[in-house]
């Protein structure tokens, strides 16, 4: 998820429309467009098929083999929609604290609404033609977790800066691709730290797809996440590879492959 100044809201309707679907699209989009592995053999077709949340599954999914440690409290900081948040509820059914943090608010609300059942979901943004907004009515909405789940779960307009602040510390936090969106990517590591508790796990994901408009310093590029991790802090867990698809509209497919690590923090 992109960070960028606090005063300033990304969630654009096209933007929503390409997290929506690469998080949602199997609640908020015809079943003929979600189902492509029956229909389509090989790659997508970025005109008719739709990007299904298969990342975020397949995340949830390592998470669960990764956690050897009992995990009560998780949160995912750079949440966008919340889909993450929705499949560890799925795998770890003992969570009793599950927090969302996200610095924009267009895409809180939308995490709100997914996660928490809270107001009635608007016309769902939808990618069509470059330059076109298109709108549909919701095809199903996911049961919220506040229903399916004993845990206390709730969202938070802030960056990771802003949450690290607060003091609050999880047994599992969750970072998928903001390292190469972040303006400083050993600052934003520094603050998940701060929100781990002492034997926790932090799992990070990232294409390290960087570029000056988000990250202006050439010097701060990495070429591997484990550069921005102290081993006086942390110790090594696992790490894995996982595909991040989305659309830009209905003519662009793009799949990059993400590193991702996962990483116990020390007691002392």
């Amino acid at each position: 998820m992109d960070q960028k100044t606090e005063n300033e809201d990304y969630a654009t309707p096209h933007r929503l429309a390409m997290y929506l679907e690469m998080g949602w699209s199997d609640f908020l989009l015809p079943q003929h467009l979600t189902s492509r592995s029956s229909q389509t053999p090989g790659w997508p077709d970025p005109k008719q098929d739709a990007v299904r949340p298969d990342f975020y599954r397949e995340i949830a999914d390592l998470c669960r083999r990764w956690c050897s440690v009992p995990i009560a409290s998780t949160c995912d900081v750079g949440a966008a929609t919340g889909r993450l948040s929705y499949e560890l509820a799925v795998r770890f059914p003992e969570l009793a604290q599950i927090l969302a943090v996200e610095p924009s608010i267009g895409f809180g609300l939308w995490a709100s609404m997914l996660l928490l059942g809270e107001g009635e979901i608007p016309a769902v943004p939808q990618l069509g033609q470059a330059g076109e907004e298109t709108f549909s009515s919701e095809v199903r909405r996911p049961i919220p977790l506040t229903q399916s789940t004993s845990a206390a779960v709730s969202v938070l307009t802030a960056t990771a800066e802003e949450f690290a602040s607060r003091g609050d510390v999880f047994d599992l936090v969750t970072c998928l691709n903001v390292v190469d969106r972040h303006p400083e990517p050993t600052r934003l590591i520094d603050a998940l730290s701060q929100v781990v508790k002492p034997g926790g796990l932090l799992v990070c994901s990232s294409p390290l797809d960087f570029q000056q408009k988000w990250t202006v310093e050439n010097s701060a590029w990495i070429a591997n996440l484990n550069e921005l991790f102290q081993p006086s802090l942390w110790t090594d867990v696992d790490e894995s590879e996982v595909y991040y698809e989305f659309r830009h509209y209905n003519r662009v497919w793009t799949r990059f492959n993400c590193q991702v690590v996962c990483k116990q923090r020390r007691q002392t």
